[in-house]
C-alpha cells in the first residue's frame, strides 16, 4: 500500500467495501474516514465493522421489545395531546430516549382510535425484555394497552408479548402530521410500522402465554442481536 492510500473499510460479513470518495484530509485523520463510512449507513464500532446491508439484515429478526420501545408505541405529540405534556421538546429528539411520564401516556382519543385501528387487541397485556429494574426484586416491565400505562408484574407470571424489529423502516412521522399517518398496517397486515419510531411491530401477539424467564428462552432480545453483532469479527 502507497503512502497516498488508505486501507478499505471493509464489512465483515459480505466483504464489500465502502465507497467512499478519495481525500487527502482522510490520510491525516482516518477517523474522518470511518465517519464518513458511519454516514452511509455502515456500523463501525471497535473491531465491528459492517456495511448498511449487512447491518440491518442482522436486526431483521422478530424479538422481545424493551420498555422503552413499548413505552413509544403510546406516544403521541404535543398537538393532538390535549394535556400538552410534550409543549417546548425538541421536535428532533428521539423519542426512544426520551423519559416519559408514564401516567400521563395515551391521553389523545383520536391518538387510541388510531392505535386500535392498527392493532385490533389493545387490550391485552405485554411483557418487555430483559431490561428490567432491579428496585423491586422478581418484578420486571409490562405495558397495558388497555389503560395505557406502565405496570409491575411478577417475573412468574405469564402474559401475552409483542414482538418488534428495528432499523427496517425510518422515522417519517413528525409533530403536527396527521395522526391516522403514524401507525401504517403492512400490505400482508401482519405487522404495523410506528411512522415515529421506525419500528415494526407483529400486529398480533403471540398466541402462548410468557413469563418473562420463558420469553427470554423463546425469543431474541436487542441485546442478544447486538452481542451477535460484535462477535462478528470474533
Amino acid at each position: 500500500m502507497s503512502d497516498n492510500q488508505l486501507p478499505p473499510i471493509t464489512c465483515q460479513q459480505c466483504q464489500c467495501t465502502a465507497d467512499i470518495e478519495f481525500s487527502e484530509l482522510y490520510l491525516e485523520l482516518p477517523e474522518v474516514h470511518k465517519f464518513a463510512a458511519k454516514e452511509m449507513g455502515w456500523f463501525i464500532d471497535g473491531k465491528s465493522c459492517l456495511c448498511k446491508m449487512c447491518f440491518v439484515e442482522n436486526y431483521n429478526v422478530w424479538r422481545l421489545p424493551t420498555i422503552k420501545e413499548l413505552k413509544s408505541l403510546l406516544w403521541e405529540n404535543p398537538i393532538s395531546n390535549p394535556e400538552g405534556d410534550f409543549e417546548g421538546v425538541d421536535e428532533d429528539f428521539d423519542p426512544l430516549d426520551f423519559d416519559f411520564d408514564t401516567d400521563k401516556f395515551f391521553t389523545c382519543p383520536d391518538g387510541q382510535e388510531a392505535y386500535r385501528l392498527a392493532f385490533p387487541d389493545s387490550e391485552l397485556v405485554f411483557i418487555s425484555s430483559s431490561q428490567t429494574k432491579q428496585s423491586i426484586l422478581g418484578s420486571t416491565d409490562t405495558i397495558d394497552f388497555k389503560r395505557g400505562r406502565q405496570n409491575w408484574t411478577n417475573k412468574e407470571r405469564r402474559v401475552h408479548i409483542r414482538l418488534v424489529r428495528s432499523k427496517q423502516a425510518d422515522s417519517s412521522w413528525n409533530w403536527g402530521d396527521p395522526i391516522e399517518k403514524r401507525y401504517l398496517v403492512s400490505d400482508c397486515g401482519e405487522f404495523v410500522t410506528d411512522n415515529r419510531t421506525g419500528l415494526q411491530w407483529k400486529r398480533q401477539p403471540e398466541d402462548e402465554r410468557y413469563s418473562w424467564i420463558s420469553a427470554q428462552e423463546a425469543f431474541p432480545t436487542i441485546e442478544t442481536i447486538e452481542e451477535k453483532i460484535k462477535k462478528i469479527n470474533d
